[in-house]
């Protein structure tokens, strides 16, 4: 966990990245990540931001948690 974004990994292999959608209240998403992915944040946690706007400049804003 770094700064209220979470790096999940699942039962079937797969990594996400959970964070706070919100503005004026609390709206949890869950993006899906790549290992390689996952392994810059577990280098660097403060990566975790850069990957969030990556995917959402894409469209990619994760699902409801």
């Amino acid at each position: 966990e770094y700064d209220g974004v979470k790096l999940l990994y699942d039962n079937t292999n797969n990594y996400y990245l959970q964070y706070d959608a919100g503005e004026l209240m609390v709206k949890i998403k869950r993006i899906k990540i790549t290992q390689e992915e996952a392994k810059r944040i577990l280098n660097d946690p403060s990566e975790s931001y850069n990957i969030i706007i990556h995917y959402q400049d894409k469209g990619i804003f994760g699902e409801n948690d």
